[in-house]
């Protein structure tokens, strides 16, 4: 796993489960770099447990900015002709938004 913050924007979700005794949370976010071209946009899907999916389900909203630190995860699973996908995960292990504050797991 490799360590990653993000600065952007939410643009999906925020979408809650329950897992035995606490709460997933999934979302994605736009990100941009500063050295990225202006056009140039990425795309990360985000997922946190406990205290964070509680307080980003509650308060965060698409559009919104967040800084986002995490873990960068690959998921692989299988699609209906069986050919394996690899998908790009953030688990989410803090978070920093103006409105919302600083929490971290």
């Amino acid at each position: 796993m490799a360590s990653i913050s993000i600065t952007g924007h939410i643009i999906d979700g925020p979408e809650v489960v329950k897992e035995r005794s606490s709460s997933v949370c999934s979302f994605t976010v736009s990100g941009h770099e500063k050295d990225a071209a202006p056009a140039e946009k990425h795309f990360f899907k985000c997922r946190d447990k406990g205290k964070i999916a509680d307080a980003i389900s509650a308060g965060a909203k698409p559009g919104m900015e967040l800084f986002v630190t995490g873990e960068f995860e690959t998921e692989k699973f299988h699609d209906s002709n069986k050919n394996n996908i690899y998908d790009n995960i953030v688990s989410v292990n803090g978070f920093f938004n103006s409105d919302m504050g600083h929490i971290t797991a």
